[in-house]
């Protein structure tokens, strides 16, 4: 398998993250594959733990999700996501196109499980 021309253009969508912690693309799948082994915990950028067995996890996405550059739509491509989970059950996620946007996300999230009020 020829993999030096597997994903031309980057049509795989495949990101790596730069020294600053924001996506960059990263078309050679070889690189990619040895940068998410070597890198691997830097994909979480917030965790939060709270009490009634929440846990809030935004992460990066190496793989852009909506898949926009395959399908050539012209809309920002969305490398983040933060999730919610209940005594490790899933309940909801939101997914961003920036790393600031994903940590205001996160921050949203984690402030409204912390107001009393926020199960009614």
């Amino acid at each position: 398998m020829d993999l030096e021309n597997a994903n031309p253009g980057n049509i795989l969508g495949l990101y790596v993250l730069d020294e600053a912690g924001e996506p960059v693309e990263c078309p050679d799948v070889l690189e990619w594959g040895r940068w998410l082994e070597e890198h691997w915990r830097l994909r979480q950028i917030a965790h939060d733990e709270l009490p009634g067995g929440y846990r809030i996890s935004t992460v990066f996405l190496p793989v852009e999700m909506e898949y926009t550059r395959a399908l050539g739509l012209d809309i920002e491509p969305v490398h983040f996501e933060t999730a919610v989970f209940k005594d490790d059950k899933h309940l909801a996620g939101q997914r961003y196109a920036t790393r600031a946007a994903a940590l205001a996300g996160h921050e949203r999230v984690v402030a409204a499980l912390r107001r009393p009020d926020h199960g009614q």
